[in-house]
Parts: C-alpha cells; structure tokens; sequence
C-alpha cells in the first residue's frame, strides 16, 4: 500500500497535469461475497446485505460513491459488485480501506482495487 506521503510514485503512474490542478484520486473497487456470507446467520448479516434498497443506499453513502452490481453475475465468473470512487488523497483512500476493516464489511466481503488513478479535469 501506498503511504499518503509518499506521492512519488503515483506521480510517476499518474502524473498531475498544470500547476495548481486538482490532485483527485480515483479508484475502482470490485468485491464479492465470501463464503462466511452463507454460514452466517441473516439477522446478523442484514446490516451488509446489499440486495436490500436501504441498507445498499447506507453503503453507497459510507463509501462515497455508487454501488453496482454486476450483470448475470455467478461466483466462477469474478466480482460481484463494483464502485467508482473518489478521495482528495491517499490518506482518505487509506482511511476507506481501515473502516472496511473495522466496520465488519471485509468479514462477508472479498474486495480489490482494480485501478488508482488522477482526475484529469
């Protein structure tokens, strides 16, 4: 991982464009069920349970962003949700990744960053 002083490096994958422009990071989030989802439990389990419409809205607004879900998704085929999301540093995107953690949502939720990159505009 990345520490949020060390910017050298994404520099280099990414660089900022023009003196002043905006150093917005982005990034793509892909997760899916793990197979604690199916041995615990639906009534302890309700608060991450994204098929639910209110409980996918409190998630969407813990995360930042939007939540979707992958079309015709079966487990052989990889992820089954994935979000565009936004931070104004790696300490924020850091930040994510520890509540993920500490929230519980990394027990019943496999997740990736697939690609970190600069808001070009």
């Amino acid at each position: 991982m990345l520490k949020s002083t060390d910017t050298s490096a994404l520099d280099a994958l990414v660089p900022v464009v023009g003196q002043g422009a905006q150093r917005c990071l982005g990034t793509m989030l892909v997760f899916k069920r793990q197979a604690s989802w199916q041995t615990e439990q639906p009534d302890v389990r309700r608060s991450f349970d994204l098929d639910e419409p209110t409980i996918l809205k409190r998630w969407e607004r813990r995360l930042g962003g939007r939540i979707y879900q992958v079309y015709e998704y079966s487990p052989e085929a990889g992820w089954e949700f994935f979000a565009l999301l936004e931070f104004d540093d790696l300490e924020a995107w850091q930040n994510l990744q520890q509540y993920l953690d500490t929230s519980g949502f990394s027990t019943y939720y496999a997740w990736d960053i697939v690609a970190l990159g600069r808001r070009m505009g």
